[in-house]
């Protein structure tokens, strides 16, 4: 089936290039991205909190018990593995947006642009 998308007519594009396909993602990704980074930052920012506590807990003066330490290390081996998920759950993304290459967009916006008069 042929592609019925009109292809661009800018001299910046290498034939059969379409620069809305990243656009177009781009636009799609966009809200995706921001959201995995609000949430990142939600997330880790009280994590850290509780990480940096916890490790307080386990340099007091006079030490913790045995029972005591083992759950604070339960507490900061949690609070690690939220930190690895959230991390992942948005790094997907995160790379795929980093990739999408808008030039070609805006080159070609140029070449059909005229100034407002």
């Amino acid at each position: 089936m042929a592609d019925t998308k009109p292809q661009p007519e800018a001299s910046c594009l290498s034939p059969g290039i379409d620069p809305t396909d990243d656009y177009e993602l781009w636009l799609q990704l966009k809200p995706y991205v921001g959201h995995c980074l609000s949430m990142n930052h939600d997330v880790n920012n009280p994590l850290t909190a509780v990480l940096g506590y916890a490790e307080l807990m386990l340099d007091d003066e006079p030490p913790l018990s045995e029972n005591q330490t083992q759950h604070v290390k339960a507490i900061i081996k949690s609070a690690e593995r939220v930190q690895a998920i959230m991390e992942s759950l948005c790094q997907e993304k995160i790379e795929l947006s980093e990739r999408i290459d808008l030039r070609p967009v805006v080159e070609a916006y140029k070449s059909i642009a005229k100034p407002l008069k």
